[in-house]
C-alpha cells in the first residue's frame, strides 16, 4: 500500500486507533493548522481535545454556516 499523506491521522487510522484534530493556529491568509491527538480511548481523546481547545480559544465559529442555517429556518 502506498501512502500519499503520512500525517498522524493516516498512520492511526490505517493501525485502526481513534483519532481527533482541533485546530491549534491561523496563518494570515486564514487557513488553519490543526493538532491531532489519538492512539487513546476516544472518551480520553475528547476530553483531551476539548481541553485544548478551551485552554487556548482558537477555534473561531464559521458564521457563515450559523447566518445561513437562520435563513433557512425562517
Amino acid at each position: 500500500m502506498k501512502l500519499e499523506k503520512t500525517d498522524a491521522s493516516s498512520i492511526l487510522a490505517i493501525g485502526g486507533y481513534p483519532a481527533i484534530s482541533v485546530p491549534e493556529s491561523y496563518g494570515q491568509d486564514g487557513v488553519h493548522f490543526g493538532i491531532s491527538f489519538g492512539g487513546l480511548l476516544e472518551p480520553k481523546l475528547i476530553e483531551i481535545a476539548f481541553a485544548f481547545e478551551q485552554a487556548t480559544m482558537v477555534r473561531v465559529p464559521h458564521y457563515h454556516l450559523i447566518l445561513s442555517n437562520i435563513v433557512t429556518h425562517q
